[in-house]
Formats: structure tokens, C-alpha cells, sequence
């Protein structure tokens, strides 16, 4: 059973290396995983805001062609000529501010997309730098345990050499002259 027990030990450094190897790179793939999945999320988003960008300033158009036919309706009901002087300066702002209004509706959807889009840039590269980890933690632990190995395997070697030994014949070269 002695000369069992450093086999046993060099066979569970070298599984526990490999398992700890195999666990580092089921962690990395998760994680990586996780990160291309936020990604995805975030593409998904920045879409989605463009969508409703789109849609909101179409929203934004409508309410202001409303509310420039109120405006000319309010001009008319009074007898004010609608198609000169002031009546037209004032359609000509209403309509502006519209149009403004549509830009800014457009602008913000604009830049929630690209915050979006810079987030899933952020998370495709985690995603790489994750593998990258989990290969080089795996490579410093397959060195790690090679090295306990190795000195595990060179102690045992060394322990075996010395129950083999036998003082009797060494001695014997000696006592016999030759």
C-alpha cells in the first residue's frame, strides 16, 4: 500500500489539473457566452430606437400639420388674409418648429442607437478578451500542475530509489578487494 499511496497522489495532481484546465474553459466560454448574448441585446436596441425614432417624429409631424391647420383655420375664421404678411410668417415659424421638433425626435433616437451600438461594440470584445482569459488561465494552470508533477514525480522516484537500495551489496565491493 506504501508504494500505492504517491502513485495515487500523482494520478489525483494530474485530474485535479485537468479538471481545474476544463472548469477554467466551461467558464470563459459561459461568460463569453453571457457577453455576445448582451451584445445581441444591444443591437436589438439600437434597432429599436431608430424604430421609435422613426415613429415618434412621424407622430411629431402629424401633430404639428394639426396644429398648423389650427392655425390657419384660427387666421381664416378671423378674415385674415392666410395667404400673406404675417399670416404667412407665422405658418412659415409654425412649420419650422415642426420640422425642428421632428429633428430633435429623430436626433435622440439617433444617439440612443449608437449608444446602444457602442455597447454591443464594448461587449464583443469582452466576449473575446473572456476567451483569451480562459486560455490563459488554463495554460498557467496545465504549467502549474505540471511543475507540482514534476516535483511530486521526482520525489517519488527518489523515495524509490532509496527503498531499493541494499547497504549489503554496496559494502560487498569493498570487502572483497575487487
Amino acid at each position: 500500500m506504501g508504494a500505492a499511496l504517491p502513485v495515487i497522489s500523482l494520478v489525483a495532481s494530474g485530474l485535479g489539473t485537468a479538471m481545474s484546465i476544463m472548469g477554467q474553459m466551461s467558464s470563459a466560454k459561459a461568460a463569453a457566452g453571457a457577453a455576445n448574448y448582451n451584445a445581441a441585446i444591444n443591437e436589438q436596441n439600437s434597432r429599436r430606437a431608430m424604430q421609435t425614432g422613426e415613429i415618434e417624429a412621424g407622430n411629431a409631424s402629424m401633430r404639428n400639420r394639426a396644429a398648423m391647420g389650427a392655425t390657419l383655420a384660427g387666421q381664416a375664421s378671423k378674415g385674415i388674409d392666410v395667404n400673406s404678411g404675417s399670416a404667412v410668417d407665422v405658418q412659415t415659424s409654425q412649420a419650422e418648429l415642426g420640422e425642428l421638433n421632428a429633428l430633435n425626435v429623430r436626433s435622440k433616437a439617433a444617439q440612443e442607437a449608437y449608444n446602444y451600438k457602442s455597447s454591443a461594440v464594448l461587449d464583443r470584445a469582452e466576449a473575446k478578451n473572456d476567451i483569451k482569459a480562459g486560455y490563459i488561465g488554463a495554460a498557467s494552470t496545465a504549467a502549474s500542475g505540471l511543475g507540482k508533477f514534476g516535483t511530486e514525480y521526482g520525489d517519488w522516484t527518489k523515495s524509490k530509489a532509496l527503498d531499493s537500495y541494499d547497504d549489503s551489496s554496496f559494502m560487498s565491493h569493498f570487502s572483497t578487494g575487487s
